[in-house]
């Protein structure tokens, strides 16, 4: 059952523009499920991962790394997912080029409308997205949801949304509505590791 609840979690819940990967992500679960992975590894296994476009970060937990090309602001982008489940909680980079400056702010707009949207709720500003080496948008920020899956059990999203140039970012994590004080700690961790390194 546990299985199954999480493959309903990364399939039905997952920001708009990674939805393209569902056959991927149910595929990957099936395999961390017969390898038994998530009973003997450690809750948190952090790895410093690198993005298009000069991202850094660090994740929980190894991610899979897979590419499709969507709809972003009524054009088609090659969206790039990196995305792993550890602690209970899916986390995920989506990034993906618009090549015109006029298409972002749309792009974020839609990013953040669909983290509400996708768990039957809308999503609410909490601040400004803090990325280090960010190009300032209006339509970026630091953005949460709450609502519930098909069983009734709460769900919460919270997400930061940002671009640099034309390229837009989406750094996520879906967690149970109930979180522990670790695995917060575990998600202010990760986006305080978002970052462009400064040219030296």
């Amino acid at each position: 059952m546990e299985t199954v609840r999480k493959r309903e979690l990364f399939t039905r819940h997952l920001p708009v523009a990674a939805r393209g990967f569902r056959h991927v992500l149910q595929a990957f679960l099936v395999l961390l499920a017969g390898l038994g992975l998530a009973a003997c590894s450690p809750t948190y296994n952090w790895r410093e991962v690198h993005a298009d476009g000069g991202l850094e970060a660090t994740l929980p937990c190894k991610p899979r790394d897979d590419t499709r090309r969507v709809t972003l602001a009524g054009r088609l982008a090659d969206m790039r997912l990196l995305s792993c489940e550890a602690g209970s909680a899916i986390w995920a980079i989506g990034t993906a080029d618009v090549r015109e400056a006029g298409a972002v702010g749309e792009a974020l707009s839609g990013l953040r409308a669909a983290l509400g949207a996708n768990i039957g709720s809308t999503s609410e500003l909490k601040g400004p997205a803090s990325i280090a080496g960010a190009t300032p948008f209006p339509a970026a920020g630091h953005f949460a949801a709450t609502g519930k899956r098909r069983d009734g059990s709460a769900v919460q999203a919270e997400a930061l949304v940002f671009a640099r140039g034309t390229r837009i970012y989406q750094a996520s994590v879906l967690r149970p509505g109930t979180a522990s004080g670790s695995l917060r700690e575990a998600q202010e961790q990760f986006f305080a590791s978002l970052a462009f390194p400064v040219p030296r």
